[in-house]
Parts: structure tokens; C-alpha cells; sequence
């Protein structure tokens, strides 16, 4: 797709299809739906499915934890004022 443009890092909020300011109630579902929409048990021999999947998956153990998710924020925030 040549909208899409690679030049940046993907920003974890945009990966779940979240907004920023979303909160743990919201995160949660968003991510067990594209978990289970990824998983490789339901899409067998799809490798690109797979690797979304373990990109949500890694997206979601930051995300979904508060001490990471600030973290995050921080260094996101950091970059985009740079």
C-alpha cells in the first residue's frame, strides 16, 4: 500500500487502533479482538498473520501495563517534540 509509509516507527497506539489518551477499559477489548483476529492457531501457515499477531501481542505488554504505558508515553511525547 503506498499510503502507508515506513520512514517513521509505528506508534504503539495506532498499531491497536487506539487513541492516545484511551484508556485500560478500552485497550483490553481492542487487543483480545485483533489477538484472536491474528491468532496462529486460527490462521495456520499464515506468516504474516503470525507476525501481527506478535507484534499486537508485544504492543499489549506495554500498553496494558500502567508503569510501561508511561514509559512509552514519555519517550513518545520526547520524540515527537524533536
Amino acid at each position: 500500500m503506498k499510503g502507508k509509509s515506513n520512514r517513521r516507527s509505528k506508534n504503539y497506539y495506532d498499531i491497536l487502533g487506539v487513541r492516545f489518551t484511551a484508556t485500560p477499559k478500552e485497550i483490553r477489548p481492542k487487543y483480545w479482538r485483533l489477538a484472536r483476529r491474528y491468532h496462529p492457531d486460527l490462521n495456520n501457515g499464515d506468516s504474516e498473520k503470525e507476525d501481527r499477531f506478535k507484534e499486537i501481542s508485544m504492543v499489549y505488554s506495554i500498553l496494558g501495563h500502567p508503569q510501561r504505558r508511561r514509559s512509552y508515553d514519555l519517550k513518545l511525547i520526547e520524540q515527537m517534540l524533536h
